[in-house]
């Protein structure tokens, strides 16, 4: 009776062993596969996981990849003090947030500045600001992104 479990533990081991390499590359390919899209549209959100939730990172990198399918503008959300990242990017519209400090602000590329006056831009760093300061600012955000969408939209197209 041993002899029949030996010869059968092989066989269910390599399909157990089948089993679990592929469930790990189906999940290392999806995951690749999210992270690549993220970077290649340029909506990739560095240290995103130590402010939002896995759903509210995939919500805030679908908003922003709308900007650059609609109206062709590079957009980043950088949390605390990622500035430096847009060194070498000036056709970027950046989002600072730096929900530590409760203050936000928006650097936009040069192309843009034209499109709304001084005044409207620090109007709407000051609307950030103010969406910061509040407890619920990561539900509100959104729909202030989404604002500045449809007022550049409007000025672009």
């Amino acid at each position: 009776m041993n002899i029949s479990i030996q010869k059968r533990n092989p066989v269910i081991r390599y399909l157990l062993l089948s089993c679990i390499v592929g469930i790990v590359t189906i999940a290392f390919w999806s995951n690749s596969k999210r992270q690549l899209s993220a970077i290649m549209t340029n909506t990739y959100i560095p240290y995103a996981h130590e402010f939002l939730t896995t759903e509210q990172e995939q919500s805030y990198t679908a908003l922003l990849r709308t900007f650059t399918t609609e109206l062709g503008i590079q957009t980043r959300l950088l949390f605390e003090d990622d500035t430096h990242i847009l060194h070498y990017e000036d056709t970027t519209l950046a989002f600072v947030i730096q929900p530590s400090y409760k203050k936000g602000y928006i650097i936009y590329p040069p192309l843009l500045k034209q499109t709304l006056s001084s005044a409207e831009w620090n109007t709407l760093n000051i609307q950030l600001t103010h969406i910061l300061q509040t407890n619920d600012w990561k539900n509100t955000l959104p729909h202030f992104i989404e604002d500045v969408r449809i007022i550049l939209s409007s000025r672009i197209t």
